[in-house]
């Protein structure tokens, strides 16, 4: 089993169609990469309160469980998380208490599968320290886009920052995650 315990530093932002496109335009993308992230609750709603991301990607045909805990630090929209992961055989209907207790030491019960999100991701290494992933996603009807800019230290190159800001994405302006928008989503139609 190869598990991977990681920091995420990132800075994302949901974006405009019109954005977008624009950004699509103006950046030479070196890879596309389809994903599915399916999400999971516990019925004691622990990961919600806790802001908890348990899910499964799927990318191809290989499955990741993965769970993100979310730090407190968004200080100039740079949203910092624990990050999990390991590959796992299936897609599971239930992910077991047992193992979420022990990666998050967080008593809880079993989390069950709530639905998907697919993404289309484009891929750009913009630098040693930047990588911008620009994302349309497709959830219970919705199509919305986002912008997320996975960095290794804690700032953003100021030449990545001003071609932002030229196509209009604020990241001091937060915004929810795919996760947030999936639930909330989720509590509409259910």
């Amino acid at each position: 089993m190869n598990e991977v315990n990681e920091v995420e530093k990132e800075f994302k932002s949901l974006i405009s169609e019109e954005q977008y496109k624009k950004i699509i335009e103006s950046v030479d993308f070196e890879k596309a990469v389809e994903q599915i992230n399916f999400y999971y609750l516990d019925g004691g709603k622990i990961l919600e309160r806790n802001k908890i991301n348990v899910r499964v990607r799927k990318i191809k045909d290989e499955f990741f469980l993965q769970i993100k805990n979310h730090m407190d630090n968004k200080e100039n929209g740079l949203v910092i998380s624990k990050e999990y992961e390991e590959p796992i055989d299936f897609l599971p209907e239930a992910i077991e208490g047992e193992k979420i207790r022990k990666i998050l030491k967080l008593e809880i019960g079993d989390a069950y599968l709530m639905g998907s999100l697919k993404t289309l991701r484009l891929v750009y290494n913009w630098s040693a320290n930047s990588v911008i992933c620009l994302d349309k996603n497709f959830y219970f009807g919705t199509i919305d886009y986002e912008i997320e800019v996975e960095i290794k230290s804690h700032n953003i190159e100021p030449e990545l920052r001003d071609f932002f800001l030229k196509n209009g994405v604020d990241f001091n302006k937060r915004s929810k995650g795919k996760r947030s928008r999936f639930f909330k989503a989720h509590k509409t139609m259910f």
